[in-house]
């Protein structure tokens, strides 16, 4: 519907237009024609969101039809001492990564040549999911435990990146900032202690996987938010260039009521002058008429004086007057 601001009908706010449109509606055919302009335009204003309205919501469903799900970067925080166990999980967790859920990366995979630290922190950054291999060789690693890990942690508080500890060996955590994470394998048991290691990274891939749903899921939510979001500003958008051209229109009809309004006023002006001078020419005729009147009675009462004093002098009747 059309703003009430805009509603070539709702004019009551403004005394001069308020004037104008009590002219206008009493003033035919021209009130005629402004009130059928008003509702064609406002029918085909109503028309247009109707369909915008139906248009929007085929396109929000063809969106979430054709969502593809972008893989959940996963970076690996570990010590190369531990490089045997991090290829055994990633062994493992490559059915994730055939599936097109995941991408991986970790410090080998910089190119020679490469700033490592800027390329690795670079990685970091654009991380969805963090995994922290801890071990002793872990926390006894500066740039693993005083850099890494503790961005990683950064990003977990602020949610950014989702951080998992896996626990590749045992280690005392009790007090240090990790421990207060939910850390796998399940029951918080070290990868050397299981008897089958292959059980224990089955373990952290089922849970890394539901992890990864999660994040997907979330991405999938912003990403149609966010083409939700553009689309009501595509709308806002036209609704804006609808209501600037209705503007422009109401104006311009303003402008021209206006200006026949003024005419119609001068011509008002002309008439009132033309009967005030009729009104007088009038008068002037009704006193001649008066005297005249007047005149003539003062004759007929002479007139008949003067038979009188004929016959009595006379005794004969008055001659008769002549029509000439």
């Amino acid at each position: 519907m059309l703003h009430k601001d805009l509603d070539p009908d709702n004019i009551s706010g403004d005394p001069e237009l308020t004037s104008l449109s009590a002219y206008l509606d009493a003033t035919s055919p021209f009130a005629a024609i402004d009130s059928a302009f008003r509702k064609a335009l406002r029918n085909k204003l109503e028309d247009i969101l109707v369909k915008l309205s139906a248009y929007e919501a085929t396109e929000e469903a063809s969106i979430e039809a054709n969502y593809k799900p972008t893989p959940i970067k996963v970076f690996y925080s570990y010590a190369h001492e531990d490089k045997s166990l991090r290829d055994e999980l990633e062994m493992h967790i490559g059915v994730l990564k055939r599936n097109g859920q995941i991408n991986t990366w970790y410090d080998r995979e910089i190119q020679p040549g490469t700033v490592w630290e800027k390329e690795l922190d670079t990685h970091l950054e654009s991380a969805d999911l963090i995994l922290l291999l801890i071990s002793s060789h872990f926390i006894a690693s500066d740039y693993c435990w005083g850099k890494e890990m503790q961005r990683a942690l950064e990003k977990h508080r602020t949610g950014t990146a989702y951080v998992l500890p896996i626990l590749l060996r045992p280690v005392y955590l009790k007090g240090t900032p990790v421990a207060a994470l939910k850390a796998l394998p399940s029951e918080a048991k070290p990868v050397t202690q299981w008897t089958d290691r292959d059980l224990a990274f089955e373990d952290i891939t089922e849970n890394i996987s539901q992890v990864v749903n999660i994040l997907q899921q979330k991405a999938k939510e912003a990403h149609l938010k966010k083409e939700k979001l553009k689309k009501e500003m595509e709308t806002l958008r036209l609704q804006q260039r609808q209501e600037s051209d209705q503007i422009s229109i109401l104006e311009n009809t303003i402008d021209k009521a206006r200006k026949d309004f003024e005419k119609l006023k001068v011509q008002s002006d002309e008439i009132t002058r033309q009967i005030e001078n009729t009104r007088q020419q009038i008068n002037t005729l009704e006193a001649e008429l008066k005297e005249a009147k007047a005149n003539q009675t003062n004759i007929s009462t002479q007139y008949k004086l003067t038979s009188q004093a004929y016959t009595e002098l006379t005794g004969e009747f008055p001659p008769l007057l002549s029509s000439n």
